[in-house]
């Protein structure tokens, strides 16, 4: 029994063996070899530049406050309330329109006193601040501003910011130049280099925005701060800058 299972095994295994062989012979060998497809990149030439234009800004602003202390946050508020109305009518007076006139702050905040022999901190009375931002495009009358509300009690001016609000024409002269500039930088480059530039394939536009040169007092702000005589504030001219980066491919 046992040799007769063994016969037909093995006759199994080499019947197996024949049709494999058959099979090879028919359809030839197998194909186990790999194959690497490979894709290549547009190598790409890259330049940029920058162009930069001067725009003479048409619209001012300026923030001023007032800072006070007191004892209780009733009395602090009060005193704040009086000052803040008083500036704000002074500011009004020099031809300010209200809708020009924003509060930017408004905070009171207590003071602490620490004690050092038991490392405790108790309040110590509370301060305030209201701060104010005007906005005009008579820049005349941003000197005159800020004359008035020191006037008015205002005991911090700052934030003079002078800016173009209708900016569209001098980025689109700026990215004019910047872009004409990086076209004939690459075609300067690639002639001295001795390669053919192809078709341009990507163009990178950064804007850096406004840049204002700083502004000066031309006295200090008010009495007890050094002050006297009337304050002059000079716009100048901002730079409005663009970068360009032009990509091409190369033949």
């Amino acid at each position: 029994m046992y040799q007769d299972f063994l016969f037909k095994s093995v006759t199994i295994a080499v019947l197996a063996v024949l049709v494999l062989f058959t099979g090879f012979a028919l359809v030839g060998p197998l194909d186990l070899s790999i194959k690497a497809v490979t894709t290549q990149e547009d190598k790409l030439f890259s330049v940029n530049d920058s162009a930069k234009v001067l725009a003479t800004p048409d619209t001012a602003t300026v923030q001023v406050a007032v800072v006070k202390e007191a004892g209780s946050v009733e009395d602090l508020q009060t005193e704040l309330n009086e000052a803040n109305n008083a500036m704000t009518s002074a500011i009004k007076s020099v031809g300010i329109a209200e809708d020009d006139i924003k509060t930017v702050m408004y905070s009171i905040y207590p003071k602490y006193r620490y004690n050092p022999e038991d490392g405790t901190q108790s309040i110590d009375g509370y301060m305030a601040t209201s701060r104010l931002e005007i906005r005009t495009s008579d820049f005349d009358k941003i000197n005159q501003v800020v004359d008035v509300a020191v006037k008015a009690g205002a005991n911090e001016v700052g934030q003079v910011n002078f800016v173009v609000d209708d900016r569209d024409a001098y980025v689109a002269q700026a990215r004019k130049e910047a872009i004409e500039g990086a076209k004939a930088k690459a075609e300067a480059i690639a002639d001295e280099a001795g390669i053919d530039l192809g078709q341009l394939v990507n163009v990178d536009i950064y804007e850096n925005g406004e840049v204002q040169p700083p502004v000066f007092y031309e006295k200090a702000l008010a009495t007890g701060m050094g002050g006297g005589g009337d304050t002059s504030i000079q716009a100048g001219q901002n730079e409005i800058v663009v970068n360009v980066t032009l990509s091409y491919a190369l033949q």
